[in-house]
Formats: structure tokens, C-alpha cells, sequence
């Protein structure tokens, strides 16, 4: 499976959420984090994060046709 990595901004904007608790879900759920280049930080999302978005791409297309 590949990997997918998302700001804060992202995680919250996909759970529906402010971007103090996507941090604070990040960090219960023990996820990957990094700080890039950007000066953003990243977490790798765990396979039901992944699920979600995967879902969310889904429906977004569904509603595009």
C-alpha cells in the first residue's frame, strides 16, 4: 500500500475537524510525523485514515460524473 502523508490542515478538512484535534488524533493514534521542507508537518496516515480519504476521493468523483 502506499504511503500517504497530510498537514493538519488535510487530516482536519477529512475528518471534518478543527486542525487542534487532527494534531491531537495524530498523536493518540502514535502516526508517523515529520516536518518538511515546507515547514509544514506531515503524518502518514494508518490504513483506516487511508480508507477515509480513499472514500472522500470516491464520492468526489461520483459527484463530478
Amino acid at each position: 500500500m502506499p504511503q500517504l502523508w497530510m498537514t493538519y490542515q488535510e487530516i482536519a478538512d477529512l475528518l471534518g475537524c478543527d486542525t487542534e484535534m487532527a494534531r491531537v488524533t495524530t498523536i493518540q493514534r502514535a502516526l508517523d510525523r515529520k516536518r518538511s521542507r515546507d515547514g509544514l508537518t506531515r503524518t502518514k496516515l494508518d490504513s483506516e485514515l487511508t480508507a477515509k480519504f480513499v472514500a472522500a476521493i470516491r464520492n468526489a468523483e461520483l459527484t463530478l460524473n
